[in-house]
């Protein structure tokens, strides 16, 4: 069971909405890119490449970090929208989470080496964590979360700037086009 999907059955349980959404706009998963052929790489070598890349990349401590913040975010909103609720209850449930926090991680780990297994050669993977397990590459990894997070927030205020821009632009071309965009028109 996942992180997201037990804190919702929980939440369903407990007759509250489902808060587990993530904190990220859904999509969609990427498509399958077709890995290097590499010639007779037994099963063993290719898992292994794998683990090696998830143990560089630090997947299982992102993993749980992520997995706790998803944990105090849903208890957070869930004691907002339940003021009355016993004090013991949100520590109850909060107990049970984290008693799975190791296999919400075991399993994002599990799942992530197969991805890496079905779009990385063994070489590939290699390759990554190679760099991944030097200097640079550990400063990649404490880097890039803040870069994503910002890469976010500025992609949300430029979307918001140009996409005002554009709404204006459509507004302007359907009253020259005698179309009356008002709610009162439909």
């Amino acid at each position: 069971m996942t992180g997201r999907f037990a804190i919702s059955l929980a939440l369903l349980l407990l007759g509250g909405p489902v808060l587990a959404a993530p904190a990220e706009p859904a999509s969609a998963p990427a498509p399958v890119v077709e890995k290097e052929t590499e010639p007779a790489v037994d099963a063993a070598a290719e898992r292994a490449a794998a683990e090696r890349l998830v143990a560089a990349t630090r997947m299982e401590q992102a993993a749980r970090e992520r997995y706790r913040q998803q944990v105090a975010d849903v208890m957070g909103k869930m004691q907002s929208l339940r003021p009355e609720m016993p004090g013991r209850a949100f520590d109850i449930i909060e107990e049970e989470f984290t008693a799975i926090e190791g296999d919400v991680a075991r399993e994002v780990v599990d799942a992530v080496i197969d991805m890496y297994m079905s779009r990385f050669s063994a070489a590939e993977m290699d390759a990554i964590a190679d760099f991944y397990e030097t200097d640079v590459g550990r400063k990649a990894l404490d880097e890039l979360p803040a870069l994503a997070n910002s890469g976010a927030v500025l992609g949300h205020q430029i979307g918001r700037r140009l996409g005002e821009k554009a709404g204006q632009r459509a507004l302007q071309r359907m009253r020259e086009q005698g179309i009356d965009p008002s709610p009162k028109a439909r």
